[in-house]
């Protein structure tokens, strides 16, 4: 299982968070003998699909570093933080919308040309 995580911080005191794509080992499992050089690539497309939208995110953490200084008490706090909030929902749902169309449209990873173009557009989105 993937996703999104955000660090803890200290308003007013900072950093600002970091988002990280973050991996589930207790939730991932694969059948004995079914680990193959393409299932580990398409779970692979998982992770750095969650990767795309940290660092989405990231960017868009990183715009409130103003907000942070001017940040005097627990009202400015309480409000950056939600804006925070709504930002890490804001990706995570949208990472979880792509999650779900890259399952379906390379069918868990059994439509090598599918899969194929998958890797192409998230490569293309990291910046490879």
């Amino acid at each position: 299982s993937v996703g999104l995580s955000l660090s803890s911080w200290d308003c007013p005191r900072g950093p600002l968070p970091t988002a990280q794509a973050v991996f589930d080992s207790g939730r991932s499992w694969v059948a004995p003998n079914a680990g193959t050089p393409e299932l580990l690539a398409h779970e692979q497309g998982h992770f750095d699909i969650a990767q795309i939208y940290a660092l989405k995110l990231q960017q868009e953490i990183n715009k409130l570093a103003d907000d942070l200084a001017k940040a005097k008490d627990k009202d400015d706090c309480d409000k950056l933080t939600k804006k925070i909030d709504d930002l890490y929902d804001k990706y995570d749902k949208q990472q979880r919308a792509e999650q779900d169309k890259y399952e379906k449209d390379t069918n868990h990873g059994t439509n090598a040309d599918a899969q194929a173009k998958w890797q192409k557009k998230i490569a293309k989105d990291l910046g490879k």
